[in-house]
């Protein structure tokens, strides 16, 4: 075993005395140099002028990614096939003010859906039927 430490920290061992404490807590810390963070530091933590830009656009970033699902949803909604972002269903989900001025077009979609597959794929004859009947009755009307 090249290094044994004992299993219990001894505050009398491992550092000098003139290591403060409150930002050097274990005998590691003092020896890689590593500083813990007093509660002072953080308070009065400004960042680097590098960063302000970063800084002043982190909180449009949720408003941008709740925009991106939406116009991902609009052009599936347009018959297109968007890549979907992660998590679509959920963003969709969380924003129900956004999501029902879309319910037509969604549904809309769903039927022209419903139609162009129906006889590519083989579906149980009970499943086809109710999404046969969903789409003749899911006349919606004109936009």
């Amino acid at each position: 075993m090249l290094c044994r430490f004992p299993s219990q920290p001894n505050d009398d061992r491992g550092a000098p005395d003139t290591v403060d404490r409150a930002k050097f807590d274990d005998p590691i810390s003092v020896m890689l140099g590593i500083r813990k963070y007093v509660a002072a530091d953080l308070s009065n933590f400004a960042g680097f002028d590098s960063n302000l830009q970063a800084l002043d656009s982190v909180h449009k970033e949720p408003e941008k990614v709740e925009n991106n699902v939406f116009d991902t949803l609009d052009a599936i909604i347009d018959a297109q096939n968007p890549k979907t972002p992660f998590n679509l269903g959920y963003s969709l989900a969380t924003n129900p003010d956004r999501l029902a001025p879309r319910a037509d077009g969604m549904a809309r979609r769903f039927v022209a859906l419903v139609r162009e597959t129906s006889g590519r794929f083989q579906m149980g004859g009970d499943r086809l039927r109710r999404l046969q009947w969903l789409s003749a009755h899911c006349r919606m009307r004109p936009s």
